[in-house]
């Protein structure tokens, strides 16, 4: 299985990433956000990985350069401008190919089980299954958006897109992971900004299409904003 990477999203909302060129190249416990999310996958078996890049890509280039791409095969998709989450997995279809795949938001850190998350995609033939964590469970860094409800069946009943928001009720929480099949690309315009969590997941919703949720880590760490950052850092001390 390829996996996707998406990491073209602007830092602006992290002042540390200017310092290093990119907020995947910041430093989490000695090592960048990029590398641990490489090494994650390369732990999970997947070694074939796209990532697209928009601003501050010289770096990431350079950085990837010099570790010798991890002993990964990886393919790039430069963005003129952010494309959003589902905009860049559309623009990079042509590397993707035919068959299911694997998405990772770039800037989280996880250790999402990735084996168990492709059988419940494959078992129920969904054209998308979205990792999502219990709040009062995971370790996380407490900015809780993609709010998800999920009926029986892992089947998503519900998700609501809510930025900052701090409290989950009854469900859960989008764990920025997901497998999508190759049926995704139909519902994603090209040339347009586009997100899964704003535009995506809804829509699959209204027009019924199989979209299913499956629950898989023990901790879940943003670092888009200073403030998610240091509590990434704190977090990681315990669990990384």
């Amino acid at each position: 299985m390829k996996a996707m990477l998406l990491a073209a999203g602007e830092s602006s909302r992290l002042p540390e990433a200017r310092r290093y060129g990119s907020k995947l190249l910041v430093p989490v416990r000695g090592k960048t956000i990029l590398e641990r999310n490489l090494l994650f996958l390369k732990k999970e078996g997947i070694r074939d990985i796209v990532i697209n890049l928009c601003a501050g890509k010289e770096p990431i280039m350079a950085f990837l350069k010099k570790k010798w791409n991890f002993g990964l095969h990886l393919s790039f998709s430069f963005e003129d401008k952010p494309m959003g989450t589902a905009g860049g997995v559309k623009e990079a279809q042509g590397l993707l190919g035919k068959k299911d795949f694997l998405a990772l938001y770039g800037d989280n850190l996880c250790d999402f089980d990735i084996r168990k998350l492709c059988a419940f995609h494959r078992t129920q033939k969904a054209i998308a299954t979205i990792g999502v964590f219990d709040s009062s469970k995971t370790k996380h860094t407490g900015i809780l958006a993609g709010l998800v409800r999920v009926g029986p069946h892992g089947k998503v009943e519900k998700f609501i897109e809510k930025r900052n928001n701090q409290k989950v009720e009854n469900g859960f929480v989008n764990a920025g992971i997901a497998v999508f099949s190759p049926r995704i690309f139909s519902r994603i315009p090209a040339g347009r900004h586009y997100d899964f969590g704003k535009n995506v997941y809804p829509g699959l919703l209204r027009q019924s299409r199989r979209l299913v949720a499956v629950e898989g880590a023990t901790y879940v760490l943003a670092s888009d904003t200073a403030e998610t950052l240091k509590r990434t850092r704190r977090l990681a001390a315990k669990v990384l």
